[in-house]
């Protein structure tokens, strides 16, 4: 069976061991949050909001006959009963202010994001040059 994650380094596996004896040993439980704070990989999480407002930006962006054939209709149904939703939840008044917070959140998480991956690419060796 062929893997396409990315192989650990010794450091990673030292720290995960480590983590591991060190949580065993005090009969702690090990989470996601944990092992990926130990490999110094976080991943982007988006709140409802911040999905919302993503999707509109690209949803403003994209003609919607381009969307057939790539995006079923009732996803395309469902996503836009969420949206929707969510904008009757929000209050008029405090629309624009948490809808610019939001966009400057996904901003922020997005620079985040690749810069984490920009680090830890600088990290890892490159693997050797084949012919």
């Amino acid at each position: 069976m062929q893997c396409n994650g990315k192989v650990l380094n010794k450091e990673q596996v030292d720290k995960l061991q480590f983590m591991i004896n060190n949580y065993s040993n005090k009969g702690m439980d090990i989470c996601t949050c944990d092992v990926e704070r130990v490999l110094n990989k976080q991943y982007m999480k988006l709140t409802k909001l911040e999905k919302v407002i993503a999707l509109s930006i690209v949803f403003n962006a994209i003609d919607t006959k381009e969307l057939d054939g790539h995006v079923s209709k009732e996803k395309l149904s469902d996503v836009l009963k969420i949206i929707e939703a969510l904008k009757e939840e929000i209050d008029a008044d405090k629309e624009l202010e948490e809808e610019k917070e939001a966009h400057l959140n996904i901003i922020n998480k997005l620079i985040d994001s690749l810069l984490a991956e920009k680090n830890q690419e600088q990290k890892e060796p490159s693997p050797p040059f084949q012919k």
